[in-house]
């Protein structure tokens, strides 16, 4: 799942690169990025109509929008995948409503906030132009770890990979561009390539992970 609205990113490429270690670890897997920018929807409406016990809605979203039919995809999944930028220090918006409408809609107010989701293996795929040190230092991190705290909560606690300090484009537009130094830029996309490896390989053990799941629920 891509978060960022540019479909050729560096996000849509570490999304790019989970599937294909999925389909190379097993190619009947069904695996697909989806772009979020793709599709019209907001985030939860605080109808409650979630946590009607015994409601047609109840433990789901119940708004019906461009949203719902991946919401019920993520429902049957097996694993899922995460991508976004980071904008303003945080994940971008656009996931935020996503999750909203995921989360909150699986979490009862039992004691505990019992979830009423399958437990399935998550991975994170973040990028933003900060470094390790500024993204620190901003709250970045810290901002992650809140949204990874809530996937884990409800799904499963998610394995994270960061890709730091990332080249945002090539050619730029005109303007002044005092913060992005060519060398280190140029650094930053050599390092990239071997950050999409790195998601490839996190998609080829997820694959494993659901193969292992499968077959442990076969011999029961």
């Amino acid at each position: 799942m891509n978060a960022s609205p540019r479909r050729g990113s560096n996000t849509a490429a570490l999304c790019d690169g989970f599937v294909e270690g999925v389909r190379s670890a097993d190619p009947s897997i069904v695996c697909r990025r989806t772009d979020l920018a793709d599709l019209r929807f907001t985030g939860c409406r605080s109808c409650f109509a979630c946590k009607e016990e015994g409601g047609a809605s109840y433990g789901r979203c119940a708004v019906r929008d461009d949203l719902a039919p991946l919401l019920e995809r993520i429902g049957r999944a097996d694993g899922l995948a995460i991508g976004s930028p980071i904008y303003l220090g945080a994940p971008a918006g656009v996931l935020k409503c996503l999750l909203e409408r995921l989360l909150f809609a699986a979490t009862t107010y039992e004691r505990g906030y019992r979830t009423l989701a399958r437990h399935i293996p998550v991975q994170t795929l973040w990028t933003m132009n900060a470094t390790a040190a500024e993204a620190a230092a901003a709250g970045t991190i810290a901002a992650i770890g809140q949204i990874e705290g809530f996937l884990g909560h409800v799904l499963m606690p998610p394995q994270r990979l960061v890709a730091f300090d990332t080249c945002q484009f090539d050619g730029a537009p005109r303007g002044r561009y005092e913060v992005f130094a060519a060398a280190r830029k140029e650094r930053s996309r050599q390092r990239f390539v071997q950050e999409v490896a790195a998601a490839c390989e996190a998609g080829r053990r997820m694959a494993a992970a659901a193969a292992a799941a499968a077959a442990a629920a076969g011999g029961r």
